[in-house]
């Protein structure tokens, strides 16, 4: 909805796509399935999307000086090997089995968004400068922080990865970076032992 929570049956989504997601008050988001494309690609595209639409809403103001667009490809191709954008409604032609198994699906889905609470604490306490003042990363840091609240609850640690783009090499995308060491466990049994100080 406008204030970016996840309401109804979700039936309007495409969830093995890249779909954007416009609410009625202009506020917009972006959904998608990343086997086909890493996080930061997405982010690159909605960030020259959004550059590319301010721009463009300043030449309406300013006049025509001319900005290259972020979009805009070095060869534009003519206008006539330009491609039919125009948006069409999709049409389906269901059967009754078809129907029931969108009906259960749909069932299903919305039991998952009932059983899903998020709750957002904002921790003031200190931040990223603390944090890089003390020697210490920033990233390395919460996930530790992840991995040990995980730990106190349930006095093991489990298969842990964070993504690691590798987009720079040949061919790269994203790899796992494995936190979930021997190291961090040691840390982490050391953390919750009493008998230890600092």
């Amino acid at each position: 909805n406008s204030e970016g929570i996840q309401i109804g049956t979700c039936i309007s989504r495409w969830y093995d796509k890249l779909q954007l997601i416009v609410s009625d008050n202009g506020l917009a988001g972006i959904n998608f399935e990343h086997s086909a494309v890493d996080g930061h690609t997405v982010l690159r595209y909605a960030s020259d999307t959004f550059t590319d639409t301010i721009v463009r809403f300043a030449q309406t103001i300013s006049g025509p000086i001319r900005v290259n667009s972020f979009i805009e490809q070095k060869n534009t191709p003519t206008k006539h090997s330009l491609p039919d954008t125009l948006p069409r409604k999709i049409e389906f032609d269901f059967d009754d089995d078809i129907r029931k198994s969108i009906h259960f699906a749909e069932c299903k889905v919305s039991d998952r968004i009932l059983r899903n609470e998020t709750r957002i604490l904002e921790f003031t306490g200190y931040g990223k400068q603390y944090i890089v003042r003390n020697s210490m990363s920033p990233d390395a840091f919460v996930q530790i922080a992840i991995m040990s609240a995980y730990f106190n609850l349930y006095g093991e640690i489990v298969n842990t990865y964070e993504s690691v783009q590798t987009k720079r090499f040949k061919h790269g995308r994203t790899e796992a970076g494995r936190s979930a060491t021997a190291e961090a466990l040691a840390f982490m049994k050391a953390y919750n032992d009493s008998t230890l100080s600092v």
